[in-house]
C-alpha cells in the first residue's frame, strides 16, 4: 500500500499537480499554474547575476532560486559507514 498524492479531491488523488485538466485547484483556463502563497515582487536574473532591477511579480509562476551546492552535515564516515534512507518519495 502506497500514500496518495495530494491533493486528493473525493478520495481520488491528482494524477498532476499544477495543471488544469487534473488539478482542481487550478484556475480554469490557466492551462498550468503555480499557486501558493505568493512571494514579494523581485528583480529578474540569470546565473551571472540580476538582469533588470524592475521587480516582477511572480502570482501563478514557479518560484525557482538556484543556489550554490552545499554538502551534507554529515558523511559516512568509521564509526557509522551507512547513509539513511527514509524512503521518502517527491511528494512527501
Amino acid at each position: 500500500m502506497r500514500g496518495l498524492k495530494w491533493p486528493v479531491v473525493n478520495g481520488k488523488e491528482t494524477a498532476w499537480r499544477f495543471n488544469e485538466e487534473y488539478d482542481p485547484y487550478v484556475k480554469k483556463g490557466a492551462g498550468f499554474e503555480f499557486y501558493g502563497k505568493l512571494f514579494k515582487a523581485i528583480p529578474s536574473g540569470n546565473l551571472d547575476g540580476i538582469t533588470d532591477p524592475k521587480p516582477v511579480g511572480l502570482a501563478g509562476k514557479a518560484k525557482i532560486f538556484f543556489r550554490p551546492y552545499a554538502a551534507p552535515v554529515e558523511q559516512p564516515d568509521a564509526n557509522y559507514d551507512l547513509w539513511l534512507c527514509t524512503g521518502r518519495v517527491l511528494e512527501h
